[in-house]
């Protein structure tokens, strides 16, 4: 899939080339080569641009940006890290997409908590706990309620990290 997202860059067929580098970071993530993968979900970034704006590009807008978000948070590249989350929630709430919304904002919780800010971790958790407790995902609750009780954890709130946890 490298092979191909390489020659779809060259040849500058966009259509494939940001799927094809999408793959490419997935599978460098997954070998933890966070460099390699932040280098494919930039260029996928960079080969949506070409392609026309719509629904479809811009849902992938955001799921490109919390991926290369990842690998800033990998790499200790916190101020890209905010930057990429912050289009990411402009972009879904564009869209009115609750469902990414609630990914982004549990991104800025794991954010604003790894870089010692717990109280604004705990506001941007909360709203996103609450925003997937109104769509009844329970996958995206527990997503948000991780990084909540991560940062009650943090300023040593066990009782309500406990709580949350029940």
């Amino acid at each position: 899939v490298e092979r191909l997202a390489h020659h779809a860059v060259l040849g500058a067929v966009w259509d494939k080339a940001v799927p094809y580098c999408q793959q490419a970071g997935a599978r460098a993530y997954d070998r933890a080569a966070f460099h390699e993968a932040l280098a494919s979900f930039e260029q996928a970034l960079q080969a949506l641009a070409h392609l026309p704006e719509d629904g479809d590009t811009r849902v992938l807008a955001i799921d490109l940006r919390l991926a290369v978000a990842r690998q800033l948070n990998a790499l200790g590249e916190y101020r890209r890290w905010l930057a990429l989350l912050g289009e990411a929630e402009a972009l879904a709430r564009g869209l009115n997409d609750r469902a990414r919304l609630v990914r982004v904002l549990a991104g800025m919780a794991r954010f604003l908590r790894t870089t010692g800010d717990y109280g604004g971790a705990m506001a941007v958790g909360q709203q996103a706990l609450e925003l997937a407790a109104a769509l009844g995902d329970s996958a995206l609750q527990g997503q948000a309620a991780l990084h909540l009780v991560q940062a009650y954890y943090s300023i040593g709130d066990f009782g309500r990290a406990v709580a949350l946890l029940r």
